[in-house]
């Protein structure tokens, strides 16, 4: 990443940790998906995206991601809509209308627990990020 690309991770990861952890309604602690969770996936963001040539906008896509996929998580277990129900606070969020990449955060989000394994560049590594850190895959 460039200069400018780890400034905008830096305060992007800052705001979505903010975002993240003020929506959480579990233990933020959890090692399942609680910050702990969320600091691997982020490091798996930067090791996935360290060959590749990134726009500002996929940068903050990748930074945004970990801190939010699982913020709307009622159950640590069984818990198939937390992904949409996320989506839609990011969607509603007056913090990120009319950022131009908040639709591929919203659809990296909405879909991350799902299994898929297409869709734009940025939104698969999300998705990749997010798989690494369950022990079965």
């Amino acid at each position: 990443m460039t200069e400018e690309q780890n400034n905008i991770w830096t305060q992007a990861t800052r705001e979505a940790l903010e975002f993240g952890l003020a929506q959480f309604k579990l233990d933020p602690t959890s090692p399942i998906h609680g910050k702990p969770h969320w600091d691997r996936v982020a490091s798996n963001v930067r090791k996935l995206v360290r060959p590749l040539t990134l726009t500002n906008d996929e940068v903050s896509v990748l930074a945004w991601f970990p801190f939010v996929h699982d913020c709307c998580r009622l159950y640590d277990y069984s818990d198939r809509d937390h992904g949409p129900r996320a989506a839609r606070l990011l969607w509603n969020s007056p913090q990120l209308k009319g950022t131009p990449w908040l639709p591929y955060l919203a659809a990296a989000v909405q879909d991350h627990s799902f299994g898929y394994t297409t869709g734009p560049r940025v939104v698969r590594i999300c998705w990749d990020a997010a798989r690494l850190d369950i022990p079965r895959v």
